[in-house]
């Protein structure tokens, strides 16, 4: 087929193609010259401008790429310059290199400076690095790979890998391996750890996924100094966490099962309150959550340093359906004077908390029953329109409906049942 040139226009956006294709040999040319995206797809902006070239045969073809658009804007998305430069030709096995440029792109929060993509190599040994320079983000990484088209296998690996984000710089301690057998749609993903100044996060063994497969993953450390640019002047956390979750999943649509376990260890808040110091501090902080043939549960374990804890259980059957509740929710021991740092001079807050609650029903009505007391409560503060002295609160739940009781001890009284 011979095309001597043919011009296709679209308002001051034109291309131009020019060339032959036949049997033996293909030497085809498009000139694109946009000037006007606007016109070519409502939303979009900008221009671009570049040349294709299509080269070989219908045994070996080969695809020579030189593009730049400038100005592009597509809803809020923003690039001032994108360039693409390609030549990837395929005979026996697919070959070529690719480098994509893009230039100050902005989407909402989302501003890269800079962000550079170059592959090159053939299906037998090929590699890519990506560089990403802006905010809230930066990085690189560096994959590795080979494709044996008989087996329909791809093996790789990823190295030379860190990203710059607004809790410090995460960094690949070993390279990753990379195994993925297309004819079973699965991936292995092999062992490595991401470090932190603050945190450590680590496979520990070979991930498989697919369309049944596991996954664990390991948090040796967590430091809560991470969360500090998040957190407002008031407020203060320091402590370390630690932990791992665990999943794996088979085919037929059923749940997986999972489970995560966290641990806090010298846990402490200190929360700024009316220009005072209020602070809580944890001798225990233990959480757990699982999900098992299809039933939910969690469990925690809180122990206040110089106080009470907080403790207790809750199961969910059917969490797709019928969603069942039941559990228990404890409460030992815990004593209001630890508000007190937190008050003005003359004020003073006494009285201790205690709670052993049963929970039933479920999720669409759920079910409390059992008792909630707080007892020897001696409140002196401006914010109360009277001194409360050795008072007494009580709830008691029961199903749907509970009822308050209080007394003082200077002015005993029953409060009517509330429903």
């Amino acid at each position: 087929m011979e095309n001597p040139r043919h011009r296709s226009d679209a308002g001051r956006n034109q291309l131009n193609v020019k060339g032959q294709l036949d049997e033996k040999s293909w030497n085809l040319d498009a000139n694109i010259d946009a000037p006007r995206l606007d016109g070519a797809l409502p939303g979009l902006g900008g221009t671009a401008k570049g040349l294709l070239k299509l080269r070989g045969n219908l045994q070996a073809p080969q695809l020579l790429a030189d593009l730049t658009a400038s100005g592009l804007q597509w809803q809020a998305l923003r690039i001032n310059r994108v360039k693409i430069d390609g030549d990837v030709r395929s005979s026996d096995q697919i070959q070529g290199q690719l480098a994509v440029r893009v230039e100050q792109l902005k989407q909402d929060a989302l501003e890269i400076s800079l962000l550079t993509l170059d592959a090159k190599g053939s299906e037998k040994q090929h590699q890519l690095q990506l560089k990403i320079n802006g905010k809230p983000v930066s990085g690189q990484l560096a994959l590795q790979g080979s494709f044996d088209r008989q087996q329909q296998r791809w093996r790789g690996n990823l190295n030379n890998t860190r990203f710059d984000t607004p809790v410090g710089e995460w960094r690949l301690t070993r390279a990753i391996t990379l195994d993925y057998l297309n004819t079973a749609q699965k991936i292995s993903i092999g062992p490595h750890c991401w470090q932190n100044p603050n945190a450590e996060l680590c496979v520990p063994k070979t991930i498989e996924a697919g369309p049944s497969g596991q996954a664990s993953v390991v948090l040796n450390r967590f430091d809560l100094a991470m969360v500090k640019p998040f957190l407002g002047p008031e407020t203060a956390l320091s402590g370390v966490f630690s932990g791992r979750a665990d999943v794996s999943w088979k085919p037929g649509g059923a749940l997986p099962d999972a489970k995560v376990a966290l641990v806090g260890n010298g846990v402490k808040v200190v929360q700024q309150v009316q220009g005072n110091a209020l602070p809580i501090a944890f001798d225990t902080l233990n959480l757990n959550a699982g999900l098992t043939n299809g039933r939910a549960q969690a469990d925690w374990l809180i122990k206040l340093h110089n106080n009470g804890q907080f403790n207790g259980n809750i199961q969910v059957t059917d969490p797709q359906v019928r969603r069942n509740i039941s559990g228990n929710v404890n409460i030992t021991n815990i004593s209001l004077a630890m508000i007190n740092p937190a008050l003005m001079d003359g004020e003073k807050a006494a009285g201790m908390l205690n709670a052993n609650l049963r929970l039933g029903g479920s999720a669409q009505k759920p079910l409390v029953y059992g008792r909630l007391a707080l007892d020897k409560v001696d409140i002196d503060g401006h914010w109360m329109p009277f001194d409360m002295t050795d008072g007494r609160l009580v709830v008691n739940f029961d199903g749907m409906t509970s009822t308050l009781e209080g007394a003082d001890r200077h002015d005993p009284r029953a409060v009517e049942p509330v429903r």
